[in-house]
């Protein structure tokens, strides 16, 4: 007996875990959220790296991170085994497959269905934002200011799409946020050389040039300053650490993103309050008004890059 497999996707994606034996159950693990989530964020660095086809490179694109609201919302889509998009206030991307026989569906099948999505990059022209075939697709997977992501499948019967002729049928939804594909705009900005790429990364995210990609700091890159706080009798992230009221107050979590749990929001940014150095007063804001060279060279020092953290681009060093 012939058995045969049809998918609204194509192609094998390098990394699939083993098949399960209960991949019917339609609940994906948690190590299957991170490959979709990998898979993902792959595709988007292959795309910002220039490496799709005829498409240039991108200057803007975030990695994505998942998000369990968007995961949720898209197992209550896929549940309902209806071929439709949902609506809402995200960008949503669906794909369906199905088998003769049971086995032939797989985990590795979902993978395929995202594969397929960017694939569609064939039929997109970046310089007109058209597209000769569909491609919707694809320009949500590589929309550049979506920032986080969220998939969920359901094994749906036959009358799904397939009649009975097919009886294994998957339906895989994955929902993004904010959303993209708005009309008249460019999925990304375009970066015309190697140096560009990722160079127009948004607040609070740094570029990641092996990837392409604009990524959070992490914390093990955050760092306290290591001047005292101005004004305070020598106060500096030591004292704060030890008493957390201190960081409600203004600047204070500027000062000490690590000791006041601010990193994502301060990682690579100045500290806002003056700070002492040579029994002197001194703000960033000061550093920032002195000569290029003169700002490469103050911050070579500790003290510098510990506290102005934006002025000497210290999270891209």
């Amino acid at each position: 007996m012939v058995r045969y497999i049809f998918q609204i996707a194509s192609l094998v994606f390098a990394g699939a875990i083993a098949t399960r034996a209960d991949f019917e159950d339609g609940v994906l693990s948690e190590q299957e959220r991170v490959i979709l989530l990998d898979d993902h964020n792959g595709l988007r660095s292959e795309t910002a790296l220039g490496n799709t086809g005829d498409e240039p490179r991108a200057k803007n694109m975030v990695k994505l991170v998942w998000d369990e609201s968007l995961a949720e919302a898209s197992k209550a889509h896929a549940d309902r085994c209806v071929w439709e998009h949902s609506s809402g206030d995200y960008g949503e991307n669906i794909a369906a497959s199905a088998a003769s026989a049971p086995g032939y569906l797989s985990f590795s099948t979902l993978q395929d269905n995202i594969i397929n999505w960017h694939d569609e990059h064939v039929d997109y022209n970046f310089a007109s934002k058209s597209c000769s075939g569909v491609c919707g697709h694809y320009t949500q997977v590589v929309w550049a200011e979506t920032v986080k992501i969220g998939c969920a499948y359901q094994m749906c019967g036959p009358g799904f799409i397939w009649d009975d002729t097919y009886p294994f049928q998957s339906f895989l939804v994955c929902q993004y946020y904010p959303p993209g594909n708005y009309i008249g705009l460019s999925p990304y900005v375009e970066a015309t050389s190697d140096d560009d790429i990722a160079s127009e990364c948004p607040d609070e995210y740094v570029s990641d040039q092996d990837s392409g990609l604009c990524v959070m700091p992490s914390t093990s890159m955050c760092m306290d300053s290591i001047l005292n706080v101005a004004g305070t009798g020598g106060a500096g992230c030591a004292e704060i650490a030890a008493n957390q009221e201190y960081c409600d107050n203004n600047g204070a979590p500027s000062h000490c993103p690590v000791s006041c749990n601010a990193c994502a929001e301060f990682g690579c940014a100045d500290s806002t309050l003056s700070f002492e150095y040579d029994g002197n007063a001194y703000t960033c804001a000061q550093l920032a008004t002195l000569s290029d060279s003169d700002i490469q060279n103050y911050c070579q020092l500790e003290e510098a890059y510990s506290t102005c953290r934006g002025t000497c681009n210290y999270c891209n060093l």
